[in-house]
């Protein structure tokens, strides 16, 4: 790791060390187990020539329903553990300005990691109490299921979350999600999602 990424890492390591957080090298993440999963705190550095722009994600994985999920979904087991269930990148919600962050020199990257601290208290925890509920996941995916979703970007991955939630919430109209989710896998890579899709609903019945 270079200078400016360590620094910044150093700046907001001690704040998430009593939270519970620890720093995972390889992966470049914190991460915090809890009684439903882990929780993530992913600081990301985009190379821009002359140092980075670093942005912040918050993401969480949920045992249930990625236990529910990974039957069917083909993804290599090596990556299942640490498979995000939900995320944000708060420049989404917020915007670019006050949340992307250009560090050239260490007084950048120390600013840099003192505003990451700051989101992390204004915005972070609060993410992780609200979406640690499977209902609340539930909300935020389904919704409205015909739009795009800040909190998961890629079509199958919140169609699959998606039907997951709602079967394990019990509240609205799983029958309808089924089938509005369905039609959008018909469309996706020529149908290519369409087959675990159908798979993973097999798969819920009778829970």
């Amino acid at each position: 790791m270079d200078t400016l990424k360590l620094t910044v890492i150093q700046t907001i390591e001690t704040q998430l060390m009593s939270f519970g957080f620890s720093y995972v090298n390889k992966h470049g993440w914190f991460h915090r187990k809890r009684e439903y999963g882990v929780d993530y705190y992913v600081p990301i550095f985009v190379d821009i020539g002359n140092g980075y722009e670093v942005t912040l994600t918050a993401a969480l994985h949920i045992n249930r329903i990625e236990d529910l999920f990974h039957k069917t979904s083909g993804i290599d087991k090596k990556a299942q553990k640490d498979f995000f269930t939900l995320g944000i990148d708060f420049w989404r919600l917020y915007g670019r300005e006050k949340y992307v962050f250009r560090v050239s020199d260490e007084p950048s990257a120390a600013t840099a990691g003192r505003e990451l601290k700051n989101i992390f208290e204004e915005h972070a925890v609060a993410f992780y109490d609200r979406f640690s509920d499977v209902a609340r996941i539930d909300e935020a995916l389904n919704s409205a299921p015909q739009e795009p979703c800040i909190y998961r970007l890629m079509p199958w991955l919140r169609a699959s979350t998606g039907v997951i939630s709602s079967k394990l919430s019990a509240q609205g109209n799983y029958d309808g999600l089924v089938s509005v989710y369905r039609e959008q896998m018909k469309s996706l890579a020529d149908g290519f999602y369409l087959p675990r899709f159908d798979s993973l609903i097999t798969s819920l019945e009778g829970l």
